[in-house]
């Protein structure tokens, strides 16, 4: 994901909404993109995320 897509979809996103712009570009820069595939587990129940998260940019995950 580039950042303009990453930025539009960090503004989009309530859990992000107080945040200015400076703000906003400091996620940016921390932010790792990755693609997953389709079918591709992002997650497992039970596994420990190590303090990340992942915000889905486009497309759909099911959580099971």
């Amino acid at each position: 994901m580039d950042s303009d897509v990453m930025r539009t979809t960090l503004k989009g996103c309530e859990l992000f909404e107080g945040l200015d712009e400076g703000q906003i570009d400091v996620l940016i820069m921390r932010a790792n993109s990755r693609e997953f595939s389709a079918g591709e587990t992002v997650y497992e129940r039970g596994e420990e995320s190590g303090g990340t998260f992942a915000l889905i940019g486009s497309g759909m995950i099911n959580v099971v």
